[in-house]
C-alpha cells in the first residue's frame, strides 16, 4: 500500500504541464522568478510532500498548508514546520521552518521567506561542518550549490554569530561570504567589518 506521501508525489505529478517562464522578481521575494501566487489547481492541508528528480529526492517538506499550479514539479508551502533540502542523496539543510516557501523539483532549487530557520550541512569527505541559520528569506539552488540567505541574517558557527542583511553559502567550496557589512560575534570578541570569505574547512 502506498504511503500518504507517496500519493502526495503523485498527485501533484498528475498536474497538467505548462512551461513556466523566469521572469525579474516582482515585490513578491521570488530569487527564481515564480510568484508565491499563481493560479492554484491542487490544494492539501496537512501534509509531508516530496520533491524528485529521477530516484533523488530533492526536498522533503512538512507544511499546514500546501498548493500547486499547472508545473507538476512545483509546490508552494504556508507554515512550513519541518523540512529537508537534498544534493544527491545528502541532507544539506534541516529542520528547515518558515512562513512561507515554493520548490521545483526538476529544476532542484527552494526558497522560503517570513521567519527562515534551518541547519546547514557542508561535506568534505567524512566531514561535515553544521551551520545554524536565521534569516528573513532563503534560496537554494542544488544546481549551483550555493544557499543565498537575506534580511536579518543570523549564521552561527560552533561558537561563533554572523548578523548581516545578506550571506552566500557555497556547498562546493565550504565557504561562507558576505559583501555587505557584518557583525561577527564569539566568546572573545566582537568584530565590525565590511567583507568576509571564512572557509570553514580551515
Amino acid at each position: 500500500m502506498r504511503s500518504l506521501s507517496t500519493w502526495a508525489v503523485i498527485v501533484l505529478g498528475l498536474l497538467a504541464v505548462a512551461a513556466v517562464s523566469f521572469i525579474s522578481a516582482t515585490n513578491d521575494f521570488s530569487l527564481s522568478g515564480i510568484p508565491f501566487h499563481p493560479e492554484r489547481i491542487v490544494e492539501i492541508k496537512n501534509l509531508t510532500v516530496l520533491g524528485y528528480r529521477g530516484i533523488h529526492p530533492t526536498w522533503q517538506i512538512k507544511a499546514r498548508y500546501t498548493w500547486s499550479g499547472y508545473d507538476k514539479s512545483t509546490g508552494q508551502f504556508e507554515d512550513l514546520y519541518d523540512g529537508k533540502l537534498y544534493e544527491g542523496d545528502q541532507v544539506v539543510m534541516d529542520q528547515l521552518k518558515a512562513g512561507k516557501g515554493k520548490g521545483d523539483s526538476q529544476r532542484e532549487w527552494f526558497e522560503a521567506e517570513n521567519g527562515v530557520q534551518a541547519n546547514v550541512y557542508l561535506y568534505r569527505g567524512q566531514r561535515v561542518r553544521q551551520l545554524a541559520l536565521q534569516a528573513g528569506k532563503m534560496f537554494y539552488n542544488a544546481n549551483l550549490r550555493k544557499t543565498i540567505v537575506q534580511d536579518q541574517v543570523r549564521l552561527r558557527y560552533e561558537s561563533a554569530q554572523i548578523f548581516t542583511e545578506e550571506a552566500e553559502i557555497n556547498h562546493e567550496t565550504n565557504t561562507v561570504i558576505v559583501s555587505k557589512g557584518f557583525i561577527m560575534r564569539d566568546p572573545d570578541r566582537t568584530v565590525y567589518a565590511t567583507q568576509l570569505e571564512a572557509n570553514l574547512d580551515t
